[in-house]
């Protein structure tokens, strides 16, 4: 009997060793630098919520939470895109877009100027002046498009997705600026991933923009 209390008492002790092991590792990923304005890759939408409070929500669906905000004076939604794991919603991407065109003088000082300032010389120049930079948590993506669209992306199975629409009449240039936050181990999954299947099967709407992804219509 007292055998069986004492292995009993072992495996307790060992089962609250590991919740207190997890729990110091989640508390530290917490206290580094968040991965996006205040949160983290894995958070929860109710987190998310939570470090966004007091902003105008524009829409909230289960894999899409979408702010209004400025941008340097320019309207724009902010994004945040989440993958639901065991029925949990969690961010792996995110982001700032111009869903409608705007003019502006010097699209690619918008978003641009910044990320170099904070992120420095981007890892790689894209062919149509778009930016990428990568570290080990995080890639981070911008580019400005004229409102024609785009049929590249990313990640080689691209093809284009997402529709944005634009007006039949433009007296001035008009612009898409997009920033997107990508989930390196996110990103990565979907680069080595060995399958067929196109891209945009496998994100929602807005990571698709994020990804490079996506062509105008007129309405």
């Amino acid at each position: 009997m007292k055998k069986r209390k004492a292995i009993q008492i072992a495996i307790i002790f060992i089962f609250c060793a590991l919740i207190s092991s997890c729990i110091h590792t989640i508390e530290n990923s917490l206290t580094a630098t968040p991965h996006f304005r205040q949160v983290w890759w894995g958070s929860t939408k109710a987190s998310v919520l939570t470090k966004e409070k007091g902003m105008r929500i524009k829409s909230n669906t289960g894999g899409a939470l979408v702010y209004k905000t400025r941008y340097e004076s320019i309207p724009v939604s902010l994004v945040y895109c989440f993958g639901s794991h065991n029925g949990i919603y969690r961010l792996r991407a995110a982001g700032y877009l111009t869903e409608t065109p705007v003019a502006i003088t010097d699209p690619n000082s918008v978003f641009r100027q910044n990320l170099l300032d904070t992120l420095g010389d981007p890892t790689e120049t894209l062919e149509d002046g778009g930016m990428l930079w990568k570290n080990e948590d995080t890639v981070v993506y911008t580019n400005t498009y004229r409102a024609v669209g785009t049929d590249r992306g990313l990640i080689a199975r691209s093809t284009p997705g997402s529709i944005i629409s634009r007006p039949q009449r433009q007296r001035t240039p008009q612009w898409h600026i997009i920033a997107g936050y990508i989930d390196r181990k996110f990103y990565d999954e979907l680069e080595n991933k060995e399958t067929e299947l196109p891209l945009h099967a496998e994100l929602s709407y807005y990571e698709e923009i994020f990804f490079g992804m996506f062509y105008s219509t007129r309405q």
